[in-house]
């Protein structure tokens, strides 16, 4: 007999907690306004608004620009005052010649070669400002400084004592396109005639551009006057005017003072010289008091030019025209600033008519009865054509520049018809540093 059981053993159960109270009921709910409300931190929070006036900052006034001290460097012009600038240059040209006479010995020889070393130019000059609309210039010059000058004698003059004004003059700018300027400056006529000396295309200004010279007692291409200048269509076309000295005739008139040769009578009353001046440039405008040849590639020039000079000198009158076609291409394009190659040149067509008598060339007296009161110097000039040609070519690279050149001179009375002349030139320049007026 068997007995058998199982025991199981476990802890008293604990006590159930007692229950939790019930939660209390939330509040109502606010009732709706008709205002929004704020939140306590708003995401972009409003600018405060200014201070009041009594706590604002008070304004500083920014400081003043410091006073202009005189002189001053204004570009290559030195500024003595608010009106007044002064700008100083010299130019030097230094000439080794050795020359052959234009006509041959009564012989038939040729003649040997004159060989001077002289000062073609040495030029001090000086100009500025005087207001924003007045300009004024000076220029001094020795000209062939040292080359020999044959006297009446048979001796020589070495032009040691030759330094003059060869411009003393003011401009005044009415408005961009209109100027007139009164002082001794060149005579409007040729466009060579105004062109800068140091940008010449040949070695100097062409022989036969300054035939009238001594005819109108001109002072190297100048004469004391008063001019108007005016510009067009965006400086691509230029008027100039001149009325200057020219001639200036003795009065012999008999005096009624007593005895009438203690008496001089005023000179200069015959009528002044006339003087114009046309131009056009296709291309680029061209402006300034002169122009020039050579441009280095700075400028593309072309255009056509003519000129006019007269003079009424007793019942005769001296006049002159002029036309001239021109032209400074670059070759690759215009480089304003650093320039380049460049071909070129101009020709230029002349007529003189020197009113009065004609010269006999080998004895220089007159031909025909003399004009009362005429100088025997304008009638020189007889009635003549001439021409000059010239062209070049520059290479920047080498600072090179090659020419070629032609002149005539041709009369019309048969009497000066041995005194015609051809001239035929070639030459070469190197530039040390280009520089255009």
């Amino acid at each position: 007999m068997g007995v058998s059981g199982n025991v199981l053993a476990q802890p008293a159960p604990a006590p159930a907690p007692e229950p939790a109270p019930p939660a209390a009921e939330p509040p109502p709910a606010p009732a709706p306004t008709d205002q929004p409300t704020t939140p306590a931190n708003p995401a972009n929070p409003p600018a405060p608004g200014p201070p009041p006036v009594a706590s604002q900052p008070p304004t500083v006034a920014p400081p003043a620009p410091p006073a202009t001290s005189f002189p001053t460097m204004t570009g290559p012009a030195l500024k003595l005052s608010d009106l007044f600038t002064i700008r100083f240059g010299v130019f030097t040209q230094l000439w080794a010649n050795f020359t052959q006479d234009a006509f041959k010995q009564t012989n038939g020889d040729s003649g040997a070669f004159s060989k001077n070393v002289y000062l073609r130019r040495a030029r001090f000059f000086v100009g500025g400002n005087i207001t924003d609309r007045m300009t004024y210039f000076m220029l001094w010059e020795t000209a062939n400084l040292g080359s020999p000058t044959a006297n009446a004698d048979g001796s020589t003059n070495k032009n040691q004592l030759t330094f003059a004004f060869n411009d003393a003059y003011i401009d005044f700018k009415i408005n961009p396109a209109f100027s007139v300027q009164a002082g001794l400056m060149l005579i409007p006529f040729t466009r060579n005639i105004l062109q800068s000396t140091s940008t010449y295309w040949a070695l100097d200004v062409g022989g036969v551009s300054a035939t009238y010279i001594a005819a109108t007692a001109t002072s190297t291409l100048r004469d004391t006057g008063v001019a108007v200048k005016i510009n067009a269509a965006d400086n691509h076309f230029e008027l100039r005017g001149m009325v200057s000295e020219g001639v200036r005739l003795g009065d012999l008139t008999p005096s009624a003072a007593m005895p009438p040769t203690g008496v001089a009578r005023n000179p200069g009353k015959n009528d002044p010289r006339f003087s114009t001046f046309a131009q056009y440039n296709f291309l680029d405008p061209d402006t300034g008091y002169v122009f020039n040849g050579q441009y280095f590639g700075r400028k593309k020039i072309a255009g056509i030019a003519a000129g006019a000079d007269y003079q009424s000198l007793a019942s005769n009158p001296y006049f002159a025209t002029s036309a001239t076609a021109f032209a400074a291409i670059p070759i690759n394009g215009v480089d304003p600033k650093n320039g380049g190659d460049e071909i070129g040149g101009q020709i230029e067509y002349l007529h003189f008519h020197g009113g009065g008598v004609v010269l006999n060339p080998n004895t220089m007296a007159p031909v025909g009865p003399p004009q009362p009161g005429l100088p025997v110097a304008a009638g020189g000039l007889g009635k003549q054509d001439a021409l000059l040609a010239e062209a070049g070519y520059y290479n920047k690279a080498a600072k090179f520049s090659v020419f070629g050149k032609f002149e005539g001179r041709f009369y019309k009375e048969d009497v000066q018809k041995p005194s015609n002349v051809r001239i035929y030139g070639v030459g070469v320049k190197y530039v040390l540093a280009e520089q255009i007026a």
